[in-house]
């Protein structure tokens, strides 16, 4: 087996297995974000005015408190939708990199640009996950499920962007 076609089949491997990883990815983001916009629609804030007297000028601000966390909970459920959607685009643009990569080297033609483009792209949430993972391990409140999700994370997506960044560019005999 020649160089190039080494090189191709690993190229097929990682296309093939991150096209598995972004889907799964992009299933999950979207159920939580309909789950969440559900949720949203669903937590109504009230506020009841209980009167000016003493028990119930307690129960109004009481009242108004609660009013507030519910307007303050819908915020916040918005911005992590909107967190959620931007990591919905990151996945569809690295699918996007992920067939001009596909298709380029079925083609025959030069791969390093777009390889290494999707490699670095690939690097991202695994360093953010590596931080994570030192961050928890440097903490005495760490979780044994926290550090093997942040291990794994690291790892798939580390070593996957290795293992297209050295099939690239590596050195074979």
């Amino acid at each position: 087996m020649n160089r190039d076609d080494r090189r191709g089949k690993r190229i097929g491997i990682f296309t093939t297995v991150y096209t598995v990883v972004a889907a799964a990815a992009l299933v999950l983001i979207a159920s939580l974000i309909v789950t969440l916009l559900a949720f949203n629609r669903e937590l109504q804030p009230e506020f009841t005015n209980y009167g000016d007297g003493t028990v119930s000028g307690w129960a109004t601000i009481f009242s108004m408190i609660g009013f507030l966390g519910g307007l303050f909970g819908k915020v916040l459920i918005g911005l992590l939708v909107i967190f959620l959607i931007m990591a919905a685009v990151y996945c569809v643009v690295g699918l996007i990199l992920n067939l001009f990569l596909r298709r380029k080297a079925a083609g025959g033609e030069p791969v390093k640009g777009v390889g290494t483009a999707l490699g670095i792209w690939t690097m991202i949430p695994g360093a953010l996950s590596l931080y994570e993972l030192i961050y928890s391990l440097m903490h005495r409140a760490a979780e044994l499920a926290d550090v093997l999700r942040d291990g794994l994370f690291a790892a798939l997506f580390l070593g996957g962007s290795f293992f297209l960044l050295v099939t690239l560019y590596g050195k074979e005999e």
